[in-house]
């Protein structure tokens, strides 16, 4: 980059004074759990493809995490001309009609390139191409010819709001790689969380004191994260009962908190070797239901071993927020979670799974819809790849084009239905290591 010098005057003037290809990760109008993990997902692709990483400045990454490589930023020029906002893609009809930027090439573009090429055609490499992590899933990403076209173009861009990084496994000509620096696939988020995401000395000093004030003297901690559909209050208000009713039901069942005793039988053999120690049940959720229920439960009241259980809730704004100060308290309160002994979740939301993936949990899911059974335990500390194709869409590769992605690459799994009905994450390789054998 310092060899570059301005890197929109670089991208403007097509100059090949330089070697270096860069991938751009723009993240905006998503909360800080989807931004992190897609941000993470494509680290870990820049690194395999040995690309600079840029981030949009609006991201407001910089306000909440530090910069990783030091000597140099990854916060791309507020002047930089990104996809969609100036060419015929930009307008209603040039969306609906489908057409191309005359600089960013989509993902459909560099597909029928790569279907001319194998036709003996010559097709040029764009110099820059543009990828969605959302739903639908480009499938044709995954594939070592499709990556191999690619590999060619200067600049990438990514956007969305879905993390890939379990796929990124599936990939042939990235597996050795992979393999060789993350011996345990499933805790490759974990070690990258911890390695590369890790907060600014503001946030980290306030996770510090909230966690001196919470847990001195706790001899246990357990985490609740309750997160309902978009936080709307409709919703909430239909699944608030349900969700407290399954976390009373989950808790109790898997022997995660003591049944309170009854006020008939306080004093009979309720103390065991456990009296006198402390539990610190730590809440997040944007609405207080579920703290009150568990207040009303455990307030000066005996539990069945003996033991304390202290509730407590640092927020509750009714609503998520999208500002620079959400994102510093979305971090404050995902780190906490990460310290605890025992860990519910709510399914899919990336805020409870970073949660996991930073602490290397396996936490128990809540069912937040009406079922019998009131929560399941993850199979992994990794998230899951929301909507990902399980099969492979490689027509180039007849190898491996429309088969199943798990019999190829084992620990790649179907995410558990209480997550998602169609997607795919990571898993322990040896099936007799610990996470598993904790299941």
């Amino acid at each position: 980059m310092r060899s570059i010098g301005d890197i929109t005057e670089f991208f403007r003037t097509g100059t090949a004074t330089s070697s270096c290809k860069f991938l751009i990760m723009e993240l905006g109008g998503v909360g800080l759990g989807n931004k992190v993990s897609l941000l993470t997902s494509a680290v870990l692709y820049a690194v395999l493809t040995q690309r600079v990483i840029l981030i949009n400045t609006w991201s407001l990454i910089s306000s909440t995490m530090c910069e990783p490589f030091l000597g140099s930023s990854w916060l791309l020029d507020q002047r930089f001309p990104l996809p969609g906002r100036h060419g015929p893609e930009s307008t209603f009809l040039g969306r609906l009609t489908g057409l191309e930027d005359p600089v960013w090439k989509s993902s459909r573009y560099f597909e029928k390139g790569v279907d001319a090429t194998k036709r003996g055609k010559y097709v040029p490499t764009p110099s820059a191409m543009k990828v969605e992590f959302s739903d639908p899933e480009v499938t044709r990403f995954y594939c070592d010819t499709e990556q191999a076209f690619l590999a060619e173009a200067t600049w990438l861009h990514f956007t969305g709001c879905l993390y890939f990084l379990p796929k990124l496994f599936a990939v042939p000509a990235f597996r050795p790689a992979l393999e060789a620096l993350f011996p345990d696939p499933s805790l490759t988020f974990t070690y990258l969380l911890r390695s590369l995401m890790l907060p600014r000395d503001n946030v980290w000093q306030q996770v510090k004191e909230h966690d001196i004030a919470l847990f001195a003297n706790v001899d246990t901690r357990v985490g609740i994260q309750v997160r309902f559909l978009y936080g709307r209050k409709v919703y909430f208000e239909r699944a608030s009962k349900r969700a407290n009713k399954h976390v009373k039901q989950c808790i109790s069942e898997n022997n995660i908190l003591p049944g309170a005793v009854r006020e008939d039988e306080r004093g009979i053999g309720s103390r065991t070797a456990r009296s006198g120690q402390v539990i610190r049940v730590f809440v997040t959720s944007l609405h207080t239901a579920l703290s009150e229920e568990l207040l009303r439960m455990y307030d000066k009241q005996e539990t069945t071993t003996g033991e304390t259980v202290m509730v407590t809730q640092l927020t509750h704004r009714g609503k998520q927020g999208f500002g620079s100060d959400d994102d510093v308290m979305a971090m404050i309160e995902i780190l906490l979670l990460s310290f605890v002994d025992k860990l519910l979740i709510t399914p899919l939301s990336t805020f409870g799974g970073l949660a996991q993936a930073y602490g290397a949990i396996i936490p128990w899911f809540v069912e937040m819809k009406k079922n019998s059974v009131s929560c399941t335990r993850a199979q992994t500390p990794d998230l899951c790849y929301q909507m990902a194709y399980a099969y492979y869409d490689c027509p180039h590769e007849r190898n491996i084009h429309r088969g199943k992605i798990q019999k190829t690459v084992p620990y790649i799994r179907q995410c558990l239905s209480v997550e998602e009905s169609a997607g795919l994450q990571l898993v322990p390789s040896n099936l007799s290591s610990k996470w598993t054998s904790d299941l």
